[in-house]
């Protein structure tokens, strides 16, 4: 957003409880038909719990818009630049006040959503694909010691962060990524509003409901082979033996409504890769559990912390 995290509040406990409670109670009433009545869902107490928590991510949303078109009135002009390409960088919250001022494009509120849509998608996606990744190589030694000699054979003994140039080369760490968010994707599952009737072989989704997709269930279907179930990210080094289909995989969900995310894959991967590049060739990592994952709205951990030790070469 352009202002610093400590400026944003976007981690303090207050705004990170408020953002889980309303995923609770958002899930809550959509796996409940009971709740499904709006008079139901108040009577029992779910409206004023959703609409505690919004008033909290809405109230760190609307600081974060308010100081920077401040900022904005007393200095349109950003003159930070790129330091990989040498233009001028704008933060996303810029670019949005900027279209407006010229053109009126978005209004206060559309701003807003914006602001919480962002938010909201980078809030746990990023250090929990990150940290899965690391799980999954305590648990197979063979494929992180792979993951450690790529990065060690592009970085030597720099510590510098990775550059657009260093994705094309990174091969085998964005494959064990890939590999990660399919066995586990951050959010296991979407719910989606159907357009029009949708006729499957033996039955037709009216116009209007609702389903929900399972990721979980997508990257774990027959169609990825026999070894679906394991963590083999040579799998994602034979394009030609991936499945066909474009939703086969769907960490970032499909179509129109798919992760904002999608349009800025290369700062995606640019992030995932930073993450992991600076733990792995710093540590090793050494899981025990038989269980990595829990539900909830998003997965997370179910065996307490990650210990990391020293990677010895």
């Amino acid at each position: 957003m352009g202002t610093p995290m400590d400026q944003q509040n976007i981690a303090s406990p207050p705004y990170l409880e408020a953002m889980h409670k309303l995923l609770e109670v958002l899930t809550n009433r959509y796996t409940s038909f009971w709740l499904h009545p709006q008079f139901m869902f108040k009577l029992l107490g779910h409206k004023k719990m959703q609409d505690d928590a919004l008033k909290i991510l809405h109230h760190v949303s609307n600081t974060v818009v308010q100081k920077k078109r401040s900022e904005f009135l007393i200095k349109k002009n950003n003159n930070e630049k790129d330091p990989e390409t040498g233009r001028p960088f704008r933060a996303f919250l810029d670019l949005m006040l900027e279209l407006t001022a010229k053109e009126g494009i978005f209004t206060d509120q559309e701003i807003r959503e914006e602001v919480d849509t962002i938010i909201a998608a980078g809030q746990e996606t990023t250090s929990s694909t990150v940290l899965y990744t690391l799980l999954l190589l305590g648990t197979h030694q063979e494929q992180q010691q792979k993951v450690y000699d790529e990065i060690r054979e592009i970085f030597k003994n720099s510590d510098r962060d990775v550059s657009r140039e260093d994705l094309k080369r990174l091969i085998y760490l964005e494959a064990t990524l890939k590999e990660s968010m399919r066995l586990y994707p951050v959010v296991p599952a979407v719910i989606r509003q159907i357009e029009r009737d949708l006729k499957l072989k033996d039955y037709t989704l009216p116009a209007g409901s609702s389903c929900a997709v399972s990721m979980w269930g997508l990257h774990r279907h027959e169609r990825w082979g026999p070894d679906y179930d394991s963590f083999r990210p040579e799998r994602w080094l034979d394009a030609g033996a991936l499945p066909a289909h474009p939703a086969a995989f769907a960490a970032f969900a499909h179509g129109k409504r798919g992760c904002i995310v999608i349009r800025g894959k290369p700062i995606l991967w640019l992030q995932y890769k930073n993450g992991a590049v600076l733990l792995v060739k710093c540590y090793t990592r050494t899981y025990y559990g038989d269980k990595v994952a829990a539900f909830s709205p998003v997965l997370h951990i179910s065996n307490g912390p990650l210990p990391l030790f020293p990677f010895v070469t």
